[in-house]
């Protein structure tokens, strides 16, 4: 490559060749310019992210000049509270996410760079300016130019803010990669991946969750005298030794005409600055000299657990007793088992399962809000439908969840019932557990045991139910279920608008065919007879089996014509 010598000797190690840094970051443009040549969902994708990022930073970046000039100088506290608060948040999301595994910059790459002879400071230096060349670093640019013009006054203050707020992005980038590095041998191993998954989707529905509880529960006075006393707390005497704290005080000491005072905090971030990329630089350089371990089970246990399988193997079968008739055929006992411990293994099923806490916790927040404002109790009935939605969830999207496995699956002579049968049996147990608990939690919440008993026998039938049209939509309308990987998430679904909506279609369809299990409830109450419920809950079960049996009868016939088509479907990638 011109402007790099590959075959001569490396450098000294502080020599740092302006030249060389060009054509690295040259070589950066090329790449990024043929990743989104060779990949129409690449240049989607950053389209989207493009319209969609960009624009909020924008938006950001203006209502942070306006309400820094419109608090500045009267209101100097206030101004620097809400600046230390920023720029403390823009850390913690920039250390975290890539331990979720969110690649922020793709520009880190450094297996592109470890062919050539670079030094220590050419080589920071190149991947600290490549990611100035990925969508996410805009957004941040378009938020430190909020800053800047915000706290900027004259040419002297613009310029020791700028000075710091570039000492801030070499901070943000050094310290996030930083940690990455330093943890990388922990962030290989799947129990990490399966654990970070699983902490996204419990951050996020939290999240929600959170603010819905305490937009409903806390009055609205008392949450803004509380947001009010949190900015008016002095953040800045707790993180001023801290990054996100000394940025704050130089943008500070600027924007107050206090030069020197600024120039010290410069000197601080710039030592502190040093030492975070000296740190990285280390521990680049360590990690690419050792050995990249394949997993966190050591050789010599892999070794013996692949010789006593082989034993295993090798050893004659004697004295096997005949198999015994039993109610529900072998098959179906083995399907359902190994579903089971997908449903414990498997992280996209823990996200499935705290989707339906998520909803379990919404019908709990509406109960208890109504109960608060004395309306009554009806929400309680609908507590029943976190289960329905989670068997329904499992049974239309069960090829999916199984992904690339279903290839295995399909090597096995299993009749199509029998197959349907396993998994229903799996996805039914975990919907009765969880039915069974929210039953109980509704009985303590009301004291209506009677209720309680209606919602156990109607309920039971809507899940059965519900099975029988999930059956038909997985194998009609399947759907690849999106799988993290690390460095980020797969964002294709694996289908088409029109798929999707025909999904929507049929989970329309599925819940108009459970909706007269729900009737048997709510009509001897509008009629005034809610004597009559008990009698007529069985009728839910009696229909919940013959909608079952008729949807799983259509998605047995249909499995085996459609196979090749659902194997292509949800292992595409």
């Amino acid at each position: 490559m011109a402007g790099i010598a590959a075959g001569q000797a490396a450098p000294r190690a502080f020599t740092l060749r302006p030249r060389v840094v060009r054509t690295l970051l040259w070589l950066r443009w090329q790449l990024l310019l043929r990743g989104y040549a060779r990949s129409t969902s690449r240049i989607i994708g950053a389209v989207l992210l493009f319209v969609f990022l960009v624009p909020l930073a924008g938006f950001l970046a203006f209502g942070l000049v306006a309400g820094f000039q419109s608090l500045l100088p009267g209101q100097l506290d206030l101004a620097q509270n809400l600046l230390f608060y920023l720029l403390l948040v823009l850390y913690i999301i920039y250390a975290v996410l890539p331990l979720l595994q969110y690649s922020i910059n793709e520009g880190l790459d450094i297996t592109k760079l470890t062919i050539y002879p670079l030094s220590q400071p050419e080589l920071m230096a190149s991947l600290l300016i490549s990611t100035l060349l990925d969508i996410p670093t805009l957004a941040v640019i378009l938020v430190f130019v909020g800053i800047g013009l915000g706290w900027a006054h004259d040419l002297p203050s613009a310029l020791g803010i700028s000075a710091a707020l570039v000492l801030a992005y070499i901070h943000l980038v050094g310290i996030s990669q930083l940690l990455l590095s330093a943890l990388m041998g922990v962030l290989r191993t799947r129990r990490y991946r399966d654990l970070a998954l699983v902490l996204i989707t419990l951050l996020g529905l939290s999240c929600s969750l959170g603010s819905q509880a305490f937009s409903r529960l806390i009055p609205a006075q008392s949450s803004a005298n509380g947001i009010i006393a949190l900015l008016h707390y002095n953040i800045g005497a707790w993180l001023q030794f801290l990054p996100p704290g000394m940025v704050g005080r130089a943008v500070v000491a600027f924007a107050t005409n206090q030069a020197a005072t600024g120039g010290l905090w410069l000197a601080a971030l710039a030592g502190s600055a040093f030492l975070v990329l000296w740190a990285w630089s280390a521990i680049l350089t360590r990690s690419l000299a050792s050995p990249e371990e394949g997993g966190s089970v050591p050789r010599r246990a892999r070794a013996a657990r692949a010789g006593n399988a082989a034993v295993a193997l090798a050893a004659p079968v004697t004295n096997v007793a005949p198999a015994r008739a039993t109610l529900i055929p072998a098959p179906v006992l083995a399907l359902a088992a190994k579903d089971l411990r997908y449903y414990w293994r498997d992280p996209q099923y823990k996200r499935a399962f705290l989707g339906s806490l998520y909803l379990v916790g919404i019908l709990l927040l509406n109960f208890i809000t109504q109960a608060r404002n004395g309306v009554g109790s009806g929400i309680s009935q609908f507590i029943v439908t976190a289960a329905l939605f989670l068997v329904l969830n499992l049974t239309a999207f069960g090829f999916g969840y199984e992904g690339p496995a279903l290839t295995t699956l399909a090597l096995f002579p299993v009749r199509g019932a029998y197959l349907f049968l396993g998994r229903n049996l799996a996805a039914f147990v975990v919907g009765m557990v969880e039915l069974a608990l929210l039953l109980t939690l509704e009985g303590f919440l009301t004291h209506n045991w009677y209720q309680t008993a209606v919602l156990a026998i109607t309920g039971t039938g809507a899940l059965i139910a519900a099975m029988g049209p999930g059956n038909a939509i997985a194998v009609l309308f399947p759907m690849r279920v999106a799988r993290q990987r690390v460095g980020g998430a797969q964002s294709d679904a694996g289908t088409g608008f029109a798929s999707g909506l025909l999904v929507l279609l049929a989970y329309g369809v599925a819940i108009i065919l459970t909706a007269p299990v729900a009737a048997l409830i709510l009509v001897p109450q509008l009629v005034g007879r809610p004597d009559l419920t008990l009698a007529l809950a069985p009728l839910a079960l009696v229909y919940g089996i013959g909608i079952y049996a008729g949807g799983t009868a259509l998605a047995a016939g249909q499995y085996y014509p459609r196979l090749t088509k659902i194997i292509e479907t949800v292992t595409r990638e």
